[in-house]
């Protein structure tokens, strides 16, 4: 009976990893769908029904598959960090020393002003787009950077002026 159990445990957990691998594939119609939620992640099922001359009960089911896919992995807002006192953002380059384990990415996980971390090839290991008050307080976050033992180097550019931000991904629609 244990190896019966046994068989059977095995072969759901193959067919459950197999699905979970499995990719799905995006056709035109999920792409309008993406490119209508990333103008507006707050239009409604009903609106985007009408928009591609579809029912609403087609456009929820095709989001709720892009979003158990992964596809789509959160809505959100973007707020204008300027309007709310963060008046610099800069780019930190940082040269690691030996390995980039999980305890150099949870340190600076932990730091709130970071709000993204990027690992690239070239001559820098990281890089770090950072927003905060103003420079003074850039400043500090340098400082505490440079206080962890694993970084050798840090590499600072701050933004001037930004001539185009967007976070929306171009779709052949």
């Amino acid at each position: 009976m244990y190896s019966n159990e046994s068989r059977y445990l095995k072969k759901w957990l193959l067919k459950l990893s197999v699905r979970d691998m499995r990719r799905h594939e995006v056709d035109k119609l999920d792409k309008k769908i993406l490119s209508i939620l990333q103008e507006d992640s707050r239009k409604s099922y009903l609106e985007m029904a009408r928009q591609l001359k579809l029912s609403e009960t087609a456009i929820r089911s095709r989001v709720k598959k892009l979003v158990e896919n992964g596809i789509i992995k959160k809505f959100t807002t973007i707020v204008d960090w300027e309007k709310i006192g963060k008046t610099t953002q800069a780019f930190i380059c940082l040269n690691i020393g030996g390995e980039m384990g999980p305890v150099v990415g949870s340190q600076l996980v932990d730091i709130s002003e970071i709000t993204d971390i990027y690992t690239v090839t070239g001559d820098i290991d990281l890089i770090l787009k950072v927003i905060c008050d103003n420079t003074s307080h850039l400043e500090r976050i340098i400082e505490k950077l440079r206080s962890y033992d694993f970084i050798e180097r840090t590499i600072t550019y701050v933004v001037l002026r930004r001539v185009k931000e967007n976070s929306r991904v171009a779709l052949q629609t």
